[in-house]
């Protein structure tokens, strides 16, 4: 008799770790580490990941998943569309690897409010065009209920725009739905995080990654190789160029040499060089220069 009961016992326990055959406890270490292997398959099976530079990201459909398993379920509030303000799209050509040959493609590379950002990047021998856009942005909240008793027990918010590189091209219809998905994924995040992790991929959902470079991983990568002298130039050019501008900061006379600094100046700095100058703009401003061929002074704290 008592070797029946503890054959019983045994059963039980064993039961409890395997899910569908009980309700699942988050509080119950057992049960997250049992689901994980479950999720983990689930996950794998039908695709419902992206993976990005080797580490994996589980997708909304994953995430709800996961949370119906634990009696859970993400309600969406309807998303708010928020007044956004005009940008520019700076589009360059983009050098990338693919099948072990090189190919070239036009891409958003950045967005500004600032058309000065525009006229530097205009420099850049890689600049296609640049395109004035608004901004179309949602927001959306989420809840997550019990089914089992209705109540409210977590929330999750977020926000999608057309200014992310990867979203420049939507249209509005896309920003609202992606701002809903992303708050379904964020609300169970934000509970179920840790079971994400046990099954072996991040506790940040897949619709809150940047995954403008995965379809061209090998952009950054090949791009430094081919243009490792390019950039070993540009670096020499920019180094240069400081030092001319922290020798320029310390004379103390107009003389010709300072002409054949301003020559020296121009030919050394490049778009990259010129933003080191903009950083050193405080020096240029306490630097008074006199053209009547006087003696200059330096403002001094």
């Amino acid at each position: 008799m008592a070797k029946q009961k503890k054959a019983i016992i045994k059963a039980e326990k064993k039961e409890l770790v395997i899910p569908g055959k009980t309700q699942l406890n988050l509080h119950n270490p057992e049960h997250v580490m049992a689901f994980g292997k479950v999720l983990k398959s689930f996950i794998e099976k039908n695709g419902l990941s992206v993976e990005i530079q080797r580490t994996k990201f589980a997708s909304a459909d994953a995430w709800k998943f996961a949370a119906m398993n634990f009696g859970l379920t993400a309600i969406p509030k309807s998303p708010i569309k928020i007044t956004g303000d005009s940008f520019y799209v700076i589009y360059k050509k983009i050098s990338f690897k693919k099948n072990g040959e090189w190919q070239e493609m036009v891409k958003a590379v950045d967005t500004t409010e600032l058309m000065e950002q525009v006229n530097i990047e205009k420099e850049d021998k890689k600049f296609v065009k640049f395109k004035a856009v608004k901004e179309i942005k949602y927001v959306c909240e989420c809840d997550i209920v019990s089914m089992a008793t209705g109540q409210k027990i977590g929330f999750g918010s977020m926000v999608c725009s057309n200014r992310e590189l990867s979203k420049v091209s939507f249209d509005e219809y896309a920003i609202m739905s992606m701002a809903q998905t992303r708050s379904i994924s964020k609300a169970v995040r934000n509970l179920l995080g840790f079971v994400m992790k046990e099954a072996g991929f991040e506790m940040t959902p897949a619709e809150e990654v940047n995954t403008e470079d995965t379809t061209y991983s090998e952009i950054n990568e090949s791009s430094a190789e081919k243009d490792f002298e390019q950039v070993k130039l540009e670096l020499q050019r920019i180094t240069e160029a400081k030092a001319l501008l922290d020798y320029a900061c310390g004379l103390t006379e107009y003389t010709d040499k300072k002409n054949k600094f301003a020559i020296a100046f121009r030919a050394a700095v490049d778009e990259r060089g010129l933003k080191i100058m903009n950083g050193n703009m405080d020096k240029w401003k306490n630097y008074k220069i006199s053209y009547n061929g006087r003696k200059n002074t330096t403002n001094k704290d």
